[in-house]
């Protein structure tokens, strides 16, 4: 999720990667019913079906416009959803690891192996993209730091700690807020772009989400 998410959003938006996160809830139960045994209710798969249908507006929207700063590009959305994808599979698999580990432990051994998995990426995005010593700032260094310090080990310790607690489907819910909060941000500072084709897509997602996990 970590390593896809990175790549993706070199080619996508801020806010569009955040309304395509939103689909987490809904991956997550499916993904819940085969793993964990819990019900596919009616109301999960009609979700499914409005948040896929805005899903793939979205993705229309990227590849017929040229709005890059509202939809990102095609290659971008796609890697997210691969992403999207990938933390779902962490909640419901961490789920079922924290009856046997702590979400310490569990926290550790996912850094661990995606550090490795970086690690061994790292020679083909230089080979790509050279590293300039001469571009490196201050700020960008505090930057990384405090992404790696809070964005990373301290969400993904308190998430887990919200799996172990509750539910993976529960500790989805935090995905709702993302969009938001992200647009606050990436308008002023990104030069980000909403427009009424970008609300449309991201209003048919959440509400399908809405719909498939908190109607009842």
């Amino acid at each position: 999720n970590v390593g896809l998410f990175s790549i993706a959003i070199q080619f996508t938006t801020a806010i569009v990667s955040q309304i395509l996160y939103t689909f987490v809830p809904i991956i997550v139960a499916i993904l819940s019913y085969f793993f964990l045994k819990e019900k596919l209710t009616k109301n999960r798969i009609v979700g499914l079906t409005i948040a896929t249908v805005g899903i793939g507006f979205l993705i229309h929207q990227s590849i017929t416009r040229e709005q890059v700063l509202t939809f990102g590009t095609p290659f971008g959305n796609i890697l997210t959803l691969c992403a999207v994808f990938s933390w779902a599979f962490y909640l419901v698999i961490s789920k079922k690891l924290t009856n046997t580990y702590t979400p310490t432990t569990i926290s550790f051994a996912s850094f661990l192996v995606t550090t490795l998995i970086l690690l061994s990426a790292v020679p083909f995005e230089y080979a790509i993209r050279p590293l300039l010593i001469n571009k490196i700032t201050i700020v960008g260094i505090g930057s990384v730091f405090a992404l790696a310090i809070f964005n990373s080990a301290l969400m993904f310790f308190l998430i887990q700690i919200a799996v172990k607690r509750t539910t993976a489907f529960t500790a989805s819910f935090f995905q709702y807020l993302g969009p938001f909060s992200t647009a606050i941000v990436a308008i002023p500072v990104l030069g980000e772009r909403p427009t009424v084709a970008l609300v449309i897509g991201g209003l048919l997602i959440i509400f399908g989400v809405f719909y498939a996990t908190s109607y009842q």
